[in-house]
């Protein structure tokens, strides 16, 4: 159970950190940081792909580790 809720949680860790270039683009394009990514346009799409992708796993994967709870 413990293995399950450690692999779940990392997941949701490695989802957040491929997503936080997408939350600072979005942010850039409200002025409130400067647009920093603007020569890695397509590592933001691969990034934003592989952290949807990762988040939607993470939240299989808690709802699997939350129902194995005796």
């Amino acid at each position: 159970m413990v293995i399950r809720w450690t692999i779940a949680v990392g997941t949701l860790l490695a989802a957040i950190v491929c997503l936080l270039p997408v939350v600072v683009m979005a942010l850039s394009a409200w002025g409130t940081f400067p647009d920093i990514f603007n020569t890695f346009r397509a590592i933001e799409l691969v990034l934003a792909a592989a952290g949807g992708g990762l988040l939607v796993v993470a939240m299989r994967l808690i709802a699997e580790a939350r129902n194995s709870i005796p």
